[in-house]
């Protein structure tokens, strides 16, 4: 109960920005806000950067949540949630995001999407915090491809409006060429509508 009465006291903390579902999750909405404020509750979270759907959920019986945190030292963390007990799975670092359970991805390729994903939501949300009425197409999970080499590539169709109310369709494009190379970013006019 004690803990009960901690989540109601600390709302304020919480930016309700940080947290996003697609539209045909929108009702899991207090449940993503309960599950963000237990895990800024605990002592390793300093602050929920962020949460949203992960893509391994199975609709909304079956939804997991991704909740990512900066400790005091400023380090960001990855958890998982499930929707229904909010019990929480801890991602270790280099752990597959896609399936925790499946030991068959590459754990250094892993790692560096993991660390792509987070710097690349950084710089979007950063980009486009003027824009209106913005809205994402892939459920929080950019599209991910792999290039000659080491690189990476990330990307996000959005729309958006213009100040005339006219809709843009953008699709933002997150780039590493390598590990420990600065990131690329860059938001072009998509040619074909989502909706």
């Amino acid at each position: 109960m004690a803990s009960t009465l901690f989540y109601a006291a600390a709302p304020a903390a919480l930016d309700n920005n940080a947290l996003w579902l697609p539209a045909k999750y929108q009702k899991l909405q207090p449940k993503l806000r309960q599950a963000a404020l237990k895990l800024e509750a605990t002592d390793r979270c300093d602050r929920l950067l962020r949460g949203s759907l992960h893509e391994s959920s199975q609709g909304l019986d079956g939804a997991v949540f991704l909740l990512v945190c900066r400790d005091t030292e400023f380090k960001t963390y990855a958890v998982l949630a499930d929707a229904n007990t909010l019990e929480f799975a801890y991602v270790k670092y280099g752990q597959s995001m896609a399936g925790l359970a499946s030991g068959d991805s590459d754990p250094l390729l892993e790692e560096r999407l993991q660390q792509l994903r987070l710097e690349c939501d950084k710089l979007f949300d950063r980009k486009t915090r003027f824009m209106k009425n913005l809205q994402r197409f892939d459920d929080g999970q950019p599209q991910m491809t792999r290039g000659e080499e080491q690189e990476l590539s990330l990307f996000i169709n959005f729309d958006a409006e213009s100040m005339q109310g006219n809709l843009l369709n953008y699709q933002a494009t997150c780039t590493s060429t390598q590990v420990d190379s600065p990131i690329s970013f860059t938001i072009r006019a998509r040619k074909s509508a989502l909706r």
